[in-house]
C-alpha cells in the first residue's frame, strides 16, 4: 500500500475520492498496448508517484486519431462515427453498403478498411467500396454542343471550345435535417458526404482534424457515450464506476523526475 506522505492536514484527498482521468494515445491493432513502454510510462507515473497515487485514479486510455487513417474514406467515416458527427440513419446505410461490397459485418476501422475483395474467379478480384451507395444517387448532366462556349483562338483565327466539364446533379436517399446549415449545394448532400468532400481536401491540416476527432471520441465516452471502442488497456473502467472521468489528457504528459 501507499504510504500517505503528505504533509497537509487539509489536503482534499483526505475527505474527497480520487480523481480519474481519461488519457487520449494512440491504439494499434493487433497490439497489447498496455505492455507498451508509453502506456507503461503513464500507468506508473499515476501508480507510483506519491503525490500522483494519492489523488488519481489509474489512468484509463482512449483510442487517438491516426492522421494518416483518415485519408481513407472508411476509416475517415467510421471515426467521424465514433466522435458522434454522422447522423444514425446514414451510418446505417454506410453499415449495410460496406457490410453488402465487402461479404461481411465490419465495426472496426480496420476490419471496414477492405478495399480489394474477392466474388469469383471469372470476376475482377478488386473492386472498390462506395459506402455512399444508399445515400444519394449521382447522375451526369449532358449538355447539348449549343450550350458550350466558344472563345476566339487569336493564333488561328479560329473559334474554340472551352474545355468543358460535365454538371453532377446529386440527390439524397436518406432524409436531410432541416438544421443544416452552409450554402446549398451543401446542404443538399447527406452531412457525411459532405464531411467527406471537405474533409479529403485538407493537407497539414489533417493531423488537426485528427487529434479533434480524438478529443471528440474521447469527450463522448468521458459524459457517458461509450464511442463503440474495444480498446481498454486495463480494467480500471470497472473501477472507476463505468465512463464516469473527471479530466481528458494526452498522451504527452509529462513525468516527474526519478521514475526513468
Amino acid at each position: 500500500a501507499m504510504v500517505d506522505t503528505c504533509p497537509n492536514p487539509n489536503c482534499r484527498h483526505r475527505s474527497k475520492r480520487k480523481l480519474r482521468p481519461l488519457v487520449i494515445s494512440i491504439i494499434r491493432d493487433n497490439v497489447d498496448e498496455s505492455k507498451t513502454n508509453r502506456h507503461q510510462h503513464i500507468a506508473d507515473m499515476f501508480a507510483q508517484h506519491p503525490s500522483l497515487a494519492l489523488h488519481f485514479e489509474p489512468p484509463v486510455f482512449s483510442p487517438g486519431v491516426p492522421s494518416r487513417d483518415i485519408r481513407n474514406r472508411i476509416k475517415f467515416l467510421q471515426y467521424a462515427n465514433q466522435a458522434g458527427l454522422i447522423p444514425k440513419v446514414e451510418w446505417e446505410a454506410i453499415q449495410k453498403a460496406v457490410d453488402e461490397q465487402s461479404g461481411g459485418s465490419h465495426n472496426r476501422p480496420a476490419d471496414m478498411n477492405k478495399k480489394c475483395i474477392e466474388k469469383d474467379e471469372d470476376a475482377p478480384k478488386h473492386e472498390t467500396i462506395d459506402p455512399f451507395r444508399y445515400l444519394a444517387t449521382t447522375t451526369i448532366i449532358k449538355n447539348s454542343d449549343e450550350d458550350k462556349e466558344f472563345f476566339d483562338d487569336d493564333q488561328s483565327n479560329q473559334k474554340r471550345k472551352k474545355k468543358w466539364y460535365p454538371e453532377i446533379e446529386t440527390k439524397p436517399l436518406v432524409p436531410i435535417s432541416p438544421d443544416r446549415k452552409g450554402p446549398e449545394a451543401d446542404i443538399l448532400l447527406p452531412y457525411s458526404m459532405e464531411l467527406w468532400r471537405k474533409g479529403k481536401a485538407l493537407n497539414r491540416d489533417r493531423s488537426v482534424f485528427a487529434c479533434t476527432l480524438a478529443h471528440l471520441i474521447a469527450m463522448k465516452r468521458m459524459v457517458g457515450k461509450n464511442a463503440d471502442s474495444e480498446h481498454d488497456l486495463n480494467n480500471s473502467v470497472e473501477k472507476c464506476g463505468g465512463n464516469d472521468f473527471d479530466f481528458i489528457l494526452e498522451d504527452n504528459t509529462r513525468a516527474f523526475a526519478g521514475l526513468g
